[in-house]
């Protein structure tokens, strides 16, 4: 029988998987592309925009919490924006922050509301990504290429992902992320207020801008992360 051939989308998440068979152009003007050595015809573009002063103040209330668990938290933004190609047909983008001005490069992680609000009035909702997904997959490859350029010895790469990690749930699948949402509707009342034993978020005061929603929802991303652990015990 005959085998069916992957589509270009689980080719290049095949390759994905394999960061160091990647390289760049030998073009100076397309420095910003990456090709898979084995197959040219998968390539990725990276966009990079930078916001204004102007576009930085009005942005300012749009930062997510995790922005501020980096030690250099409301600097000047960078929104890289990765383009995949196959022959020259875009086939997935995604955008990713530069947290603590360029020090780590993350994709932003997708939110996961629930239709309960906290004590405070906010809704109560964490940030997520699944594993055989595009985006963590990507993360994963993009971790190493950043790695593989930084000095060694340099400790900031590793603490502003640490940082950024301590903010996300990471499931191994999607089946699992569904059923843990029933197990946490189960448990919401856990997340009712900020938990003053958990960690706290690394700039939880910022001039006089309300950081109560930040600092809730960095809570309950530890708690959450806690009760994950729990649920996989339980499963």
């Amino acid at each position: 029988m005959k085998t069916k051939e992957k589509t270009a989308y689980e080719k290049l998440l095949d390759y994905l998987k394999s960061p160091k068979d990647w390289q760049k152009t030998d073009y100076v003007e397309e420095d910003n592309i990456i090709y898979y050595k084995f197959a040219p015809e998968i390539y990725i573009d990276r966009e990079i925009k930078e916001e204004t002063e102007f576009e930085m103040k009005m942005d300012y209330d749009n930062r997510e919490f995790y922005h501020f668990n980096q030690r250099s938290a409301v600097g000047r933004r960078f929104i890289y924006i990765f383009n995949f190609y196959y022959n020259g047909t875009k086939i997935v983008r995604i955008c990713a922050d530069s947290l603590s001005e360029g020090e780590y490069i993350a994709p932003t992680p997708k939110p996961y509301y629930f239709s309960k609000k906290d004590d405070y009035g906010y809704a109560i909702k964490y940030r997520w990504f699944v594993k055989d997904s595009i985006e963590y997959v990507f993360k994963e490859f993009y971790d190493f290429m950043q790695l593989s350029e930084k000095i060694p010895g340099d400790h900031r790469f590793k603490d502003s992902k640490n940082n950024f990690m301590n903010c996300v749930l990471i499931f191994e699948n999607e089946e699992e992320k569904l059923d843990f949402n029933e197990y946490v509707k189960e448990n919401i009342h856990k997340l009712a207020k900020i938990d003053e034993n958990q960690e706290k978020l690394l700039h939880d005061k910022w001039g006089d801008k309300n950081m109560v929603p930040f600092i809730k929802e960095y809570s309950d991303a530890q708690v959450l992360r806690k009760m994950l652990l729990d649920f996989r015990e339980i499963k």
